[in-house]
């Protein structure tokens, strides 16, 4: 991943690190546009930028201080960073104070996505901030002898002797796809929770970690009125594009546009704007993506837009390959074999020098995030979350692991009793977005990162703060989203939202999300329905799914492959059961998701990321 990397020596040694250094950068070196620079060094520390010219970083000097951004502050000029910067860093690194307000008060005030550096060589002391949604996934490993950071997870681990996999963070991600928390698959190896702070002095050993700002989804508004509501989300949401479009004003503007609302939204924030941009369409060998090309059109010629269409291939094995070492399996997709094939496309037809506008993630923000019966308790809670988002039965998981189902939901119970909500629906919100979504989208738009940066208006930090405070109830059958999309353009609710086959505007919706809702709630049954209703739409794409029969058959043989050559696994998962499940498995998703971790794994057993 490019971005910025650490590595400090407490014991006065940084210059043994670099026998192995060249290699790690090397494996970083993800296309021949990529760079790797020294931006800092001392006996105890270096710190590295890696990646490609068009990736945004800034160097911020005031003396003996000097500030590093990596990723894009896009509301703030240099020198308002550096001055308010200047007044909250150098209390807390001489402990005098941990200056909880003000420091929230920055954080809770800067959009963008960003990772910032500071570092102080008269006290010998480095701060690392993030942003108040960790945008920029960051990992991290500190011990008496030395701390690791770096935005590519392989930088973590290839700088340490050996790691150790964590048993929890692997049964979290047979569930969940992700570990939970700020867990990693590997023990005491990190992953920096949105709005933290890090203070280490790399003389005295003395390491800090803390929140900047808490996050607790028991705390709603009581304004009554959709128009406040509606006021604010579009004030914040077009402020958040403006400061985008002005950051970007020299970068060719590139929006990616699908039957969604997310991108919509967004397309109407640009036009408002009057950002010069071109919307970008795939087509899937699938056609999963089908239904949104009639909608695309549509919005295309009620706007008027220049719009480019570009087909995809069929799955890939060795595009998987290599999206699983990019990203350290830190990235599942049911896309995943032909997705850099598509990063790749917009890199030779556009080059790197633009900023790619999506609205990925954006309608969690504002739209319903959970439907059914009130939740009464932590066991009806934890049933619940494994239903809707686990894809592998509870039982099978078990068995894979060696584990007792009862065993896991009792863990899961007792993790789950951490969250500060009291309300279980409320705890089900945070779940939802700390633990999926801001894992989810942000590795997925990290994946883009690789090649050129990504944005998106929703998770502009004054729209999504603001929405976090929001009822269910308001949120609840679209109620909000329909009314932010009508401020933005009244028109752009007519038209149809490619999931649905019908408009937000129709009266038909609210006798029909209940009963989608119902008919979708089980994550495996959900998919079965999609297929049936796809099939009965377009008889045509059997011949497609044949094709990817052929791919499960594919990744089956792959899967065998990969767990008879690799003894590590055994020791965690038994392999038996495992290949007895994938025998009769014909989700190339699910697939990928065994695949996914195996492979990662099998990569770092040897040494390979």
């Amino acid at each position: 991943m490019p971005g910025i990397n650490t590595i400090i020596s407490y014991e006065n040694n940084i210059n043994n690190y670099d026998k192995n250094l060249n290699d790690i950068l090397a494996k970083m070196n993800y296309d021949d546009t990529y760079y790797h620079e020294i931006i800092f060094k001392n006996s105890n520390m270096k710190i590295i930028f890696s990646g490609y010219k068009e990736y945004p970083y800034k160097i911020i000097k005031s003396n003996n201080k000097l500030i590093l951004i990596d990723g894009a502050i896009y509301n703030k000029t240099d020198n308002q960073i550096k001055n308010q910067l200047l007044k909250i860093i150098p209390p807390i690194m001489k402990g005098l104070t941990k200056n909880t307000e003000l420091i929230s008060d920055f954080v809770t005030s800067t959009d963008g996505e960003y990772v910032i550096y500071f570092i102080d060589t008269e006290i010998s002391t480095l701060v690392i901030l993030n942003d108040g949604l960790g945008r920029l996934p960051l990992y991290y490993y500190h011990d008496h002898n030395k701390f690791i950071s770096g935005r590519a997870l392989k930088f973590v681990v290839q700088n340490l002797l050996s790691v150790n996999l964590d048993d929890k963070a692997l049964l979290e991600y047979f569930l969940f796809f992700v570990p939970l928390g700020n867990k990693t698959l590997f023990k005491n190896i990190f992953r920096l929770f949105p709005a933290s702070i890090i203070i280490t002095n790399y003389k005295t050993r003395q390491y800090n970690l803390y929140k900047t700002y808490s996050y607790n989804f028991d705390e709603r508004l009581e304004e009554p009125g959709l128009k406040y509501y509606t006021n604010i989300l579009y004030d914040s949401f077009m402020q958040s594009t403006i400061w985008r479009k002005d950051y970007f004003r020299d970068r060719r503007s590139l929006i990616a546009l699908s039957g969604g609302l997310d991108s919509r939204a967004v397309l109407m924030s640009l036009i408002k704007c009057g950002i010069d941009f071109e919307a970008i369409t795939f087509r899937d060998f699938y056609n999963i993506t089908k239904r949104d090309l009639p909608v695309v059109n549509e919005i295309v010629k009620k706007y008027n837009i220049k719009n480019k269409l570009f087909d995809l291939p069929r799955n890939n094995i060795k595009h998987m390959e290599n999206l699983i070492f990019l990203k350290d399996g830190m990235n599942l997709n049911e896309i995943m074999g032909f997705v850099l094939f598509s990063l790749e496309l917009i890199v030779k037809e556009y080059g790197k020098n633009i900023v790619w506008y999506t609205g990925d993630g954006g309608g969690y923000i504002v739209g319903p995030r959970y439907f059914g019966k009130k939740i009464k308790s932590m066991h009806q809670l934890v049933n619940n979350l494994i239903e809707r988002n686990s894809i592998h039965k509870l039982d099978t998981i078990a068995m894979i692991l060696k584990k007792s189902s009862k065993s896991i939901i009792n863990y899961l119970c007792d993790y789950f009793s951490t969250y500060p909500e009291q309300n279980f629906i409320h705890k089900y919100d945070r779940f939802f977005f700390f633990e999926h979504l801001f894992k989810f989208s942000m590795e997925a738009e990290d994946r883009v990162r690789h090649y050129y940066w990504l944005t998106t208006p929703h998770y502009g930090i004054d729209f999504t703060l603001f929405a976090f405070k929001i009822k269910n109830s308001l949120l609840d059958n679209w109620i909000i989203y329909k009314e932010f999309l009508k401020s933005l353009d009244e028109n752009c609710i007519k038209i149809k939202y490619a999931n649905w086959g019908l408009p937000l505007s129709s009266p038909l919706l609210p006798i029909y999300l209940p009963i989608r809702e119902i008919a979708t709630r089980n994550m495996r049954f959900k998919n079965n329905i999609i297929k049936v209703l796809r099939f009965i739409k377009d008889p045509t794409i059997y011949g497609k799914k044949v094709k990817e029969n052929q791919d499960v058959i594919e990744l089956r043989e792959y899967l065998n492959m990969l767990v008879n050559t690799d003894d590590f696994i055994k020791s965690y998962i038994d392999i038996g059961y495992l290949l007895k499940m994938a025998s009769n498995e014909k989700s190339t998703y699910r697939m990928y998701s065994l695949i996914n971790i195996i492979k990662y794994l099998n990569l770092v057993e040897n040494k390979k990321v």
